[in-house]
């Protein structure tokens, strides 16, 4: 714990890293026989005017999530200004709310949870209404101003909103920064590629989690489907491997479940954007659920299409 990672030696199997609390030139050599990468994820942030301010929070971990709960209870903060309606902006709007602030939460797409349909993603939408989170969707965010009196944020429809603090989760991008001279071969948005046993094109070094590139099981594309079920999974392959055993991994399906007050949400699989993009029609759907129906039923609903 503590030590960061600078780069990798693949041909002589090291590791230069670092001691955290210590200079950055005392840098040490560390042998392997394999490596696992698991870097992760971090938060997106776009070139936004006034995003370095003090008063925007991001949230990755355990840390993350003290320092914005140490300043709700500190600074006497009641208002925020949610910026992302996914999986993170969704339940921290939530629990802000729990806390007692005004919430507001912005969302440049016209619905939040954006693997959610959107006949479905409507009853999550009026749960946060209904629990006093403002929804301001299909509206980004322009630039960010600081204030003696808070944060002003102007929304690229003209619209300003003023809040003591601000919480960006607008996504992700895998954290692998320190890899790009290593050889390791990479996707187009930067996730490390793996074959089905978790391993890179390095010998010796594989890679799961939230920064790799897998195989979506329902179109067999390459996707980037950063979830802790599938990531726990991928580790667990990955040290199969490496104790001889064949497991491998088959690819991720996106199963998510989300609270939102009193209600839960969850889907898995494609949703209808992304089936009609594939160009996955109606009649291949209709196909696969008439092949779960008992054979008379299944003729009948075929016969229809």
């Amino acid at each position: 714990m503590g030590h960061c990672v600078h780069s990798i030696e693949r041909a002589l199997k090291t590791i230069d890293a670092n001691k955290v609390a210590i200079e950055e030139q005392c840098i040490y050599e560390e042998s392997y026989d394999y490596l696992i990468l698991s870097p992760g994820a971090k938060p997106l942030k776009p070139p936004i005017p006034g995003i370095e301010s003090r008063l925007i929070f991001m949230l990755r971990n355990i840390p993350d999530t003290d320092r914005i709960k140490s300043h709700v209870d500190q600074e006497g903060i009641r208002s925020a200004v949610v910026i992302g309606g996914g999986y993170i902006g969704v339940e921290m709007a939530e629990n802000l709310r729990h806390r007692g602030l005004d919430v507001t939460l912005v969302e440049a797409a016209p619905h939040i949870l954006a693997p959610f349909d959107s006949e479905m993603v409507t009853f999550a939408e009026k749960e946060l209404q209904d629990n006093g989170v403002r929804l301001l969707l299909g509206d980004g965010v322009q630039s960010f101003m600081e204030k003696d009196t808070g944060i002003v944020i102007s929304l690229q429809s003209g619209k300003e909103v003023m809040a003591d603090m601000v919480i960006l989760a607008i996504g992700v991008t895998p954290d692998t920064g320190f890899l790009k001279e290593s050889g390791i071969e990479f996707g187009a948005r930067g996730h490390i590629l793996v074959n089905e046993s978790m391993r890179t094109n390095c010998e010796g070094v594989y890679a799961v989690g939230d920064a790799v590139e897998v195989k979506d099981y329902v179109s067999g594309q390459q996707a980037a489907i950063p979830l802790a079920g599938p990531a726990n999974k991928q580790g667990r392959i990955a040290a199969d491997q490496i104790c001889g055993l064949p497991s491998t991994y088959k690819g991720t399906q996106g199963t998510a479940i989300i609270k939102i007050f009193g209600l839960t949400g969850a889907s898995t699989g494609s949703n209808e954007r992304t089936l009609a993009k594939l160009d996955i029609n109606r009649l291949c759907a209709s196909k696969l659920t008439c092949s779960l129906l008992p054979r008379g039923e299944a003729d009948r609903v075929e016969a229809a299409v």
